[in-house]
């Protein structure tokens, strides 16, 4: 019987939860912050049932009222439901499942992101505050919520901080600075170098590689266009974009672009320089040449032969240097192939190297080359050059170099070096040597100058403020003993212009602006000067340029320079190095600022009337961009008649005279020489026989006088001062 009524009641029960009504209990709203829009809805299910039994209900989840009415379109995953807004209701419907009675209840579900706080803004001129409407953030003057509200788009054009509230359930709060520059920062790019695999100065650039750079350099600024051009006004005013990033430089050696910076209505144009340098390589060839003075071999004790070139041969294409007082040359960076090297003992006696040349094969080797010369017959020979080291100025100091050799195989004992002036514009101040002083004369006196051997003496003036720009200044230089193998080259005749202003970086011909086509069979003589005028001293100084296409490149020879240097040469391109030479700029030391490099060249056989010789060069100090001298130019010209000697084609001294005067003829052995004065009238004739002849003019008066000397069927006239 009480098993009976124990089944009773399990049966009752059993139909009371079977047959029951669903209730949809209430759930509470759901939230979350962060950048996660998902949420969990089935977290409600135990809270929606309370004590109904998951077994017997069904609890679905719907985005609106209708659907959950119908039990149609349920959310498919509620446990990984995607929000697409900040908040939404969902419903839930409860269903019996035996009955299909239903209860429906709703909540709401929030979903904020937490705002991630900026950076400290840079901008150029102005920053539009922006407008942030959800999450919801407001900005204020001052922390907490301090201050004065700062609404969004606010244009700020002042620097400040700003403090930025998010409210809601997903509170939060930062500030930021804004920092109006007013102008972009300038920025000091790097050069950008690139090796010079076949020498001729150029050379590919990966330009897109350094846009990253550049980017670097301005990680502050939002929005910011960085543009290439080829020049300034190309990148004023955006036209010719370089847009091609693996760029080919158009000027060898050296090329500065520009990079147009442009952030809202700032614009900044800053140069970047492209450098095509020599290839580093572990390639060396170094030596001594040396002067077998005693004819048994060269050793320690033999004479160093300074200032002998010395070439090698790569690729045929020549690189050049002289020894040093030491006799001492070296190559550096020299690329990996068959090289051979040459010693070129251009003077005019002959000498026998031994040996003639060497040859390598690199890479891989360190090679020391040493050379011996031995005369094949004594011989003496001096010669003398003279050019302007510094521009002239009236009212300035200024200089002039003269450089004297022992072009021959004997030592010469004894000599003088003669330098004559125009007095009337420039005031003696003094020289690096000891001079006699005679008037308009400086005469140096030397000893003991030995085969090979360069000295030079630099001879310092006061330009006159009497002169004028375009006034020409006539020096005359000459060199003892007179009676050697080749006398033309014991006197040399140069000019100096008066300018009104300095350029001290700049290159001259010393045979002037015209030449004949008799003188188109000579050297043309040029000096390249350079000045240190930046803020630091220079640790190199590099001069490149071009020799014309109208010059013969196998005569090129070099006479000097103000400090050791080497010379390359690949086809016509011809570069100056001067390595170490740590020069001082011109507030530090301007005497020691200066320096200058000269070589000879002759013309083309080829060359005629109306053909033209042009020099130009570029000057680098350091990594600084390239300093661009003048144009040098020379034209054959024809002439009439009698032709005109070289500019200065005779020495005459001393000027003023009284008595007796020297006359040196240039490129002449004989000739003829008649004396004028003011009015014309002849004084006096005279044969000269011999590049030095002496005239007698004690029985002139005081005052001025022409000499004309005519030889060769060439005529130049100088002016003679007897006092």
């Amino acid at each position: 019987m009480k098993k009976k009524l124990l089944l009773i009641a399990m049966f009752a029960m059993f139909c009371i939860n079977s047959f029951a009504q669903a209730t949809a209990y209430d759930v509470p709203d759901l939230s979350s912050c962060g950048d996660d829009p998902f949420f969990d809805l089935t977290v409600q299910t135990p809270i929606v049932l309370g004590n109904q039994s998951p077994n017997d209900f069904i609890v679905t989840y719907y985005h609106d009222e209708a659907d959950a009415q119908a039990g149609t379109s349920a959310i498919l995953n509620p446990s990984a439901l995607y929000v697409i807004s900040s908040n939404e209701e969902i419903f839930i419907r409860v269903d019996n499942a035996a009955t299909g009675d239903y209860d429906i209840t709703s909540f709401i579900i929030y979903w904020s992101q937490v705002f991630i706080p900026w950076n400290d803004v840079t901008v150029c001129t102005s920053f539009v505050l922006p407008t942030i409407s959800w999450p919801a953030i407001t900005f204020y003057t001052g922390p907490n919520g301090t201050g004065t509200i700062v609404p969004g788009g606010t244009v700020i054009s002042s620097s400040q901080t700003l403090y930025a509230v998010q409210s809601g359930a997903c509170s939060n709060e930062w500030n930021f600075d804004i920092t109006v520059a007013g102008s972009l920062p300038d920025a000091d790019f790097e050069p950008i170098t690139m090796c010079d695999q076949d020498f001729d100065g150029f050379a590919t650039f990966f330009l897109e590689m350094q846009l990253s750079y550049l980017w670097s350099l301005y990680p502050e600024y939002q929005n910011i266009d960085i543009e290439l051009y080829e020049t300034e006004a190309d990148a004023q005013n955006e036209v010719n974009q370089i847009w091609d990033y693996v760029y080919t430089n158009t000027t060898p050696n050296q090329q500065t672009i520009y990079v147009r910076l442009t952030a809202q209505d700032c614009v900044s144009i800053e140069p970047i320089t492209l450098i095509v340098a020599p290839c580093i390589t572990d390639n060396t060839i170094a030596g001594n040449i040396r002067y077998d003075s005693d004819d048994n071999g060269c050793s320690e004790t033999d004479l160093v032969a300074a200032g002998i070139t010395v070439y090698y041969v790569h690729d045929n294409n020549y690189y050049y240097t002289t020894t040093d007082e030491d006799g001492n040359y070296s190559f550096l960076n020299i690329p990996d192939g068959e090289v051979t090297v040459y010693p070129n003992p251009a003077y005019p006696f002959t000498a026998a190297v031994a040996p003639q040349n060497y040859s390598f094969t690199f890479p891989g080797n360190e090679e020391d080359v040493n050379f011996c010369l031995t005369e094949q017959q004594p011989t003496v020979d001096v010669a003398v050059y003279t050019f302007p080291f510094t521009s002239f100025v009236p009212g300035f100091p200024a200089t002039y170099v003269i450089a004297y050799q022992n072009t021959g195989s004997t030592t010469v004992a004894s000599g003088d070096v003669a330098l004559s002036f125009d007095d009337s514009l420039l005031n003696y101040e003094g020289a690096s040597s000891t001079a006699l002083v005679n008037g308009n004369q400086l005469t140096f006196s030397y000893t003991n100058l030995q085969p090979y051997q360069t000295q030079y003496i630099y001879v310092n003036f006061t330009v006159s403020t009497t002169a004028v720009s375009g006034d020409v200044l006539a020096f005359d230089s000459t060199i003892t003993p007179l009676n050697d193998n080749t006398p033309y080259n014991n006197t040399f005749a140069s000019n100096a212009y008066v300018v009104s202003s300095f350029d001290p970086n700049d290159i001259s011909v010393r045979e002037g602006d015209f030449i004949t086509e008799d003188q188109a069979d000579e050297y043309l003589h040029y000096t390249i000067r350079f000045q240190n005028m930046g803020d630091a001293n220079a640790s190199f100084v590099r001069i490149a340029t071009n020799l014309n296409e109208n010059l013969d490149l196998d005569t090129f020879q070099a006479i000097g320079g103000s400090h050791n240097y080497v010379a390359n040469r690949a086809g016509n391109s011809l570069e100056f190095f001067f390595d170490d030479i740590n020069l001082p700029f011109e507030d530090a030391d301007e005497a020691g600022s200066h320096g200058f490099v000269s070589f000879k060249i002759k013309p083309k056989t080829t060359v005629g009337i109306g053909d033209i010789m042009t020099g130009q060069a570029g000057i680098y100090f350091d990594f600084n961009p390239v300093v661009d001298t003048n144009t040098a130019t020379t034209t054959v010209q024809a002439t009439a008649g009698v032709k005109d000697l070289a500019a200065n084609g005779f020495v005459l001294y001393p000027n003023p005279a009284s008595g007796r005067v020297t006359l040196l003829l240039q490129n002449a052995e004989a000739g003829n020489v008649t004396v004028t004065d003011i009015l014309g009238k002849t004084m006096f004739t005279a044969a000269l026989n011999g590049a030095q002849s002496t005239l007698d003019v004690s029985a002139l008066k005081t005052g001025v006088y022409f000499v004309s000397v005519t030889a060769n069927e060439k005529q130049s006239t100088k002016k003679l001062m007897i006092k």
